[in-house]
Parts: C-alpha cells; sequence; structure tokens
C-alpha cells in the first residue's frame, strides 16, 4: 500500500496523507506526510506518528500499541498524548486507513466509459444485423439514429472529465491551504512540548527563580492560543474540503452517462 490516510479529532495536525518511503526505519516501513510528519515504527514495536523531532527521540503524539509485525492500518487500538506528565489515553477515534482514493476515480470513469460503449452497440437497429446480403437494397429515408455519432458520445465524455478536473483543481488548492496550516501547527505544538518539559525541571528542581518561570508559562499561554487559532482555521478548511470534495462529483459521473446514453435509445 502506497500510501496511508489519518485521521483523529483530537489532534487534527497529525490529520493527512502519508506516502511510503524507500528507506526503512527499525527494519520496518516509513511513512512520510506534510512538512516534517512521519509515521514509523519505534525499537519498542509500537507505530508513532510524530515528526522528525519526535522520531529521533523514539515517541511522538499518536502511537499504536505494540504492532507485532501488523501494518498501520491492521492496528485497531491507538493511544493519544496529551500533556507532560499525564499518561497516554486510548482514542477510537483514531483511524489509520489505506487509500484507494485514486483507484476508485480511475474505476469510474473507465467503467462509464464502457459502460456507454456498450449500450450504443446495443442500439443498433436489430434488423440491420440480421438482414441477409442482397443484390439490390433500397435507401431508407429515415436519418441516422443519434447513437450512430460516436463523436457525440465522445464529446459527452470529454466534457463531463473536465468538470472533473475542475472539481479535482479545487480541492488541490484547499488541500495546499490545509497542508500549510497543519504544518504550521504541528511545528508550533512541537516547540510547545519543548516548554513544557523545560517548565516542568525547572519547577521540579528549583533552577530558576518566580520571573523567570512566570516567563515561560505566559509564553506557553500564547503558544497554546496560537494551536488553539491554527486548530480552529483547519476546521473549517476541513469543512470547507469536505462539502467540495469530488467524490460525490466521481459517483456522478457514471449517473450522467448513463442518463444520456438512455436519452439516446429513446430517440431510435
Amino acid at each position: 500500500m502506497k500510501e496511508l490516510l489519518v485521521f483523529t479529532e483530537k489532534l487534527s495536525a497529525v490529520c493527512g496523507a502519508y506516502t511510503i518511503s524507500t528507506e526503512k526505519y527499525n527494519n520496518e516501513s516509513l511513512w512520510i506526510g506534510s512538512g516534517d510528519k512521519r509515521l514509523f515504527s519505534s525499537k519498542n514495536g509500537r507505530w508513532y506518528i510524530g515528526n522528525t523531532a519526535t522520531m529521533v527521540q523514539d515517541s511522538g503524539w499518536i502511537r499504536s500499541l505494540e504492532h507485532a509485525g501488523k501494518n498501520p492500518w491492521e492496528c485497531s487500538s491507538w493511544e493519544t498524548f496529551e500533556k507532560v506528565g499525564r499518561p497516554w489515553q486510548v482514542d477510537p477515534g483514531i483511524q489509520v486507513t489505506a487509500s484507494t482514493h485514486d483507484d476508485k476515480i480511475r474505476d469510474v470513469s473507465v467503467t462509464a466509459s464502457e459502460e456507454v460503449s456498450m449500450i450504443m452497440k446495443r442500439a443498433q437497429p436489430q434488423a440491420l444485423k440480421n438482414e441477409p446480403t442482397r443484390p439490390v437494397i433500397k435507401a431508407s429515408t429515415k436519418p441516422l439514429p443519434k447513437a450512430a455519432d460516436s463523436t457525440s458520445a465522445d464529446a459527452e465524455i470529454a466534457r463531463m472529465r473536465a468538470e472533473l478536473a475542475a472539481q479535482k483543481r479545487a480541492n488541490d488548492a484547499l488541500s495546499a491551504q490545509l497542508s500549510l496550516l497543519t504544518d504550521s501547527s504541528s511545528e508550533t505544538e512541537t516547540l510547545l512540548i519543548k516548554l513544557r518539559q523545560q517548565l516542568l525541571q525547572m519547577e521540579q528542581q528549583h533552577t530558576a527563580d518566580n520571573s523567570e518561570i512566570d516567563h515561560l508559562r505566559s509564553e506557553l499561554h500564547t503558544k497554546e492560543a496560537i494551536i488553539a487559532d491554527y486548530q480552529h482555521e483547519i476546521q473549517d478548511l476541513t469543512h470547507k474540503l469536505a462539502h467540495h470534495s469530488d467524490k460525490p462529483h466521481n459517483s456522478d459521473l457514471n449517473g450522467k452517462l448513463r442518463s444520456w446514453a438512455a436519452s439516446v435509445l429513446s430517440d431510435l
């Protein structure tokens, strides 16, 4: 499987597509997301979703239970990291699935074209198929049926595919904007984790005075507010992308072609 899709409502920064790399990590497959996001296997035999920085630490924001050689999409139980000092939380809302989107688009287009071709063959008058050879054939005054014009079928299919391509370009633009936001949110989240760890060390070791700790806490609150804004914008873009999804348009391509072929048959 060349691509995985990751979705979770609790941590939208990790959502998106991950493409398999030619490289291996800990003798297992490595999956690369947008920016520096990575899906990898740790030394302790868990799948982790993080970035290049957390990968070096053998950690991340989401992890599976010990996979025992299973692929990521075959793991049924995943956990989320929420705060420093808190245990990992089991999250049934995490979905890691194998992507079949491109195959579905290709199958719909091929199926629709083949079906129109079969309908047009069946549309030929049965009398012409069975009529024996004669020395003289009287010309018919009846105009040729519309189904005999293959150019019309090609033009209709080309028009519908052009609509599909335009819809895909709009989706790609939204996806690019969403990817940029998720990358920014991911980088801020990584910085936030480091600040929390630094604050925890200061409080435990008493290595700083109260003014330094207060300053660090203020910086933490600022980063948390930035991440909240990122997540709000990501949710809005995800909602827009869902409404502009080309999946209904893809399945509608087959229906439009069937309706068009049926109208041709009615004119015979």
